[in-house]
């Protein structure tokens, strides 16, 4: 931040841009800024199998949603997502991960053997997550001085404070939206777009409260736990 102004620099640090306003959106990435180094996301490796489809099972309209997803049928074949493994970022396929897919997403059916058994494709990847699985959606917060305001917690969970918390002037974060991105990025999104632009939160006060990035200092404090925050 330089002069109120958020900069974005190429490799060779070369200005590209400039703004009052910058939202990080670079899933696990996120903590190679300063800024969020110690908001707490991890990696969580996933792969997704497609199974052959046939008359049947092309009969499914909706998705099956269990400990697998089940997918309708699309250009012959089903999608059935996905595992999650943590601290895992090896992306090569397996196929134990596979039969593990299937074997879930058949135990969601009444008719299990509705599935047929051909793998036509795998596919793994890495998302992020967080503790509680819920993102990081809000400002990014001043954590050292968020410690220092709000150090009194580590005697007593149940202060109430009047004043606000301390936040990085126009600096946003969206992360660690996990197995639940298609739903939560967009609103998430709109979210972010009403505390940029003063607007009414699509949101109430305890959901917003549930996302907001400074949630894990404020619980570690009230548990009378020392949270350790990187050196700046």
């Amino acid at each position: 931040n330089q002069d109120g102004l958020w900069q974005i620099l190429d490799p060779n640090g070369r200005e590209l841009s400039r703004s009052p306003t910058l939202v990080i959106t670079a899933s696990a990435a996120m903590k190679q800024w300063t800024d969020c180094a110690d908001l707490p996301v991890e990696q969580v490796r996933g792969q997704l199998t497609h199974i052959a489809s046939n008359p049947r099972s092309e009969a499914l309209k909706t998705v099956v949603c269990a400990a697998r997803s089940l997918f309708p049928a699309s250009d012959g074949s089903h999608c059935l997502a996905a595992t999650y493994q943590r601290h895992d970022d090896n992306l090569q396929c397996r196929p134990a991960d596979d039969a593990s897919n299937l074997q879930l997403a058949r135990q969601a059916l009444r008719e299990p053997q509705l599935l047929g058994s051909e793998i036509t494709a795998s596919r793994s990847a890495i998302r992020s997550s967080t503790p509680d699985r819920l993102p990081l959606l809000g400002p990014v917060p001043d954590l050292p001085a968020m410690l220092e305001r709000f150090a009194d917690l580590n005697k007593d969970a149940s202060l109430q404070f009047e004043q606000a918390g301390v936040y990085h002037p126009g600096l946003y974060v969206s992360a660690a939206h996990g197995s639940n991105g298609l739903s939560s990025c967009s609103l998430g999104g709109e979210y972010l777009a009403s505390l940029i632009c003063g607007e009414t939160p699509p949101l109430d006060d305890s959901i917003m409260a549930a996302l907001n990035p400074v949630r894990f200092l404020i619980r570690e404090l009230k548990k009378q736990k020392s949270p350790r925050l990187t050196q700046r």
